[in-house]
């Protein structure tokens, strides 16, 4: 069921939603006008798996109607903005979940994630503009050895360290280090561990240059590549050399490179 941007819908509209108990996927995103007590009646839906509530008014009280929905699999929760550190300590609860959207939820911090970090089923997490969360929060995060997808872009304090705390998840295939400017060469040392890795974003690395691309050679899983942006890097002998290292690149982004050949 799809009512996104029914932005007038309020608690009395979505309140009867708890009766229809075969419901399996439910998108209530821009419905901004719903609260907590047009949730309380959710966690009757026994057979929900998907649940999209971005940009909608989420509470501690909110999320407790949600834990008991074990049959949740996949939960959007992006830039619903008054969510704190506090709303993913009842969140951790909802342990089936693989696939969690937070992304611009700006008040989250490193011990949000420690939070995230007893999820033992998740696979894809999206922590996309999350700024508060710094290399600390990717520590406690690489715990959860079943990530495959992982987003921290523009998190404006993740530097090098943070890379290395991730680098042991080995079942990553999706990693998005957009506007991650901190990172440096030395980073991309430590994601050389990740052999899985498919897609790699490195949008706006403004530190990165071409011999920590060489890094990255180890990667004969990788087919699209995103350096668009990163000033130091220059596609000439160098960078052709390493792209051509990587025989499953099937997409490289380079905008904006000092020199793009």
């Amino acid at each position: 069921l799809v009512l996104s941007g029914c932005w007038k819908l309020e608690d009395e509209c979505v309140s009867p939603l708890a009766s229809i108990l075969s419901l399996t996927f439910l998108d209530l995103s821009y419905c901004s006008r719903i609260t907590e007590f047009g949730f309380r009646g959710f966690s009757c839906l026994t057979n929900l798996v998907g649940l999209n509530l971005e940009r909608c008014q989420i509470s501690y009280v909110s999320l407790s109607s949600l834990t008991s929905i074990n049959s949740l699999t996949s939960l959007n929760l992006n830039r619903c903005t008054n969510m704190s550190d506090a709303d993913l300590k009842i969140l951790a609860e909802t342990t089936n979940v693989k696939e969690l959207k937070l992304r611009e939820c700006e008040h989250f911090t490193d011990e949000g994630t420690l939070f995230l970090s007893t999820l033992s089923s998740l696979t894809s997490l999206d922590l996309g503009g999350c700024s508060g969360i710094t290399g600390t929060g990717l520590c406690a995060l690489s715990s959860v050895t079943t990530l495959t997808e992982l987003n921290v872009s523009q998190g404006k304090s993740i530097s090098d360290q943070g890379l290395e705390s991730i680098s042991g998840i080995t079942s990553l295939c999706s990693l998005n280090l957009g506007e991650c400017y901190e990172i440096t060469d030395t980073g991309l040392r430590s994601l050389s561990k990740l052999t899985s890795v498919r897609n790699l974003n490195l949008h706006a690395s403004r530190h990165i240059t071409n011999s920590g691309l060489s890094y990255l050679n180890n990667l004969n899983c990788l087919t699209s590549l995103n350096i668009g942006f990163c000033p130091k890097i220059t596609i000439n002998t160098d960078g052709e050399e390493t792209v051509s290292a990587l025989p499953l690149l099937k997409n490289l982004t380079v905008i904006h490179g000092r020199s793009c050949v």
